[in-house]
């Protein structure tokens, strides 16, 4: 009988490929799916996070009665909720629970499930959950719309304040700038908010002024527009009439 000199490296070859290609399969297989969710920091409770895709635990077809989050956060803000009838589930915002992005920007917990029947444990399945941040620093006027009358060749250093503040207690939430849109007026800003004319108005020219304004936080986070506007009243002028003085206003259509 011939031997073969090659016998035993090409079954030592092919035993090694087969390793490989088997532990491959093996790593590939028993890989979990991470669901990745979405959720805004100002959602109310009951809110649903938006996942990546629907979530279900276990093999489809299985009946699942219930979900147990494992998780070593004390108090866990998330809820899941099974749909018995697609045997998928979500997962919402708890009662009495608030998200906040500076104090805690994500959530990472596993969620295993129970079978309706015979309580058979499912495999552990990984949620990972982003708090979207929400702007709280910009800044909101108590007041969208403003109205002053004013008499004509008068000025006026604090005809109307803008009150403005911020939502955080931080210099984002602060306002440092203020800003005039309309074009061509004789108005200004100055840094506590109060608007002022830069020059005497004059009714016969001009009896109404209609100013958009904005402010911006130290953020450069602008707020909605803030609608001012100013009437311009005639003054008195005192005629006399006979042997008896008047005080005559003159007044312009509109």
């Amino acid at each position: 009988m011939i031997s073969t000199p090659f016998k035993l490296p090409v079954v030592w070859i092919l035993s090694r490929w087969t390793y490989l290609i088997l532990a491959t399969f093996i790593v590939f297989s028993c890989e979990k799916h991470v669901y990745h969710g979405l959720i805004r920091e100002d959602a109310s409770p009951g809110t649903e996070v938006d996942l990546d895709m629907r979530l279900r635990v276990g093999q489809q077809g299985d009946d699942v009665c219930s979900y147990t989050v494992l998780s070593s956060m004390q108090n866990f803000p998330f809820k899941v909720i099974p749909d018995h009838s697609s045997g998928t589930a979500r997962i919402v915002l708890g009662k009495r629970f608030n998200l906040n992005y500076e104090r805690r920007k994500q959530y990472n917990f596993e969620i295993e499930a129970h079978g309706c029947h015979d309580d058979v444990e499912s495999a552990l399945e990984s949620v990972h959950i982003d708090v979207i941040d929400v702007d709280d620093s910009a800044l909101e006027s108590k007041q969208r719309s403003y109205y002053a009358e004013v008499i004509e060749g008068k000025s006026y250093e604090k005809l109307i304040h803008l009150d403005v503040t911020g939502g955080e207690v931080d210099v984002f939430g602060e306002v440092c700038a203020y800003r005039i849109l309309t074009p061509g007026v004789p108005f200004e800003v100055d840094a506590d908010g109060f608007i002022r004319n830069t020059e005497p108005l004059d009714h016969s020219k001009k009896h109404r002024y209609s100013l958009a304004l904005t402010t911006a936080n130290c953020g450069s986070h602008d707020s909605e527009r803030i609608v001012v506007d100013v009437e311009v009243k005639a003054s008195c002028r005192p005629r006399w009439i006979g042997r008896n003085l008047f005080c005559v206003v003159t007044f312009t259509e509109l």
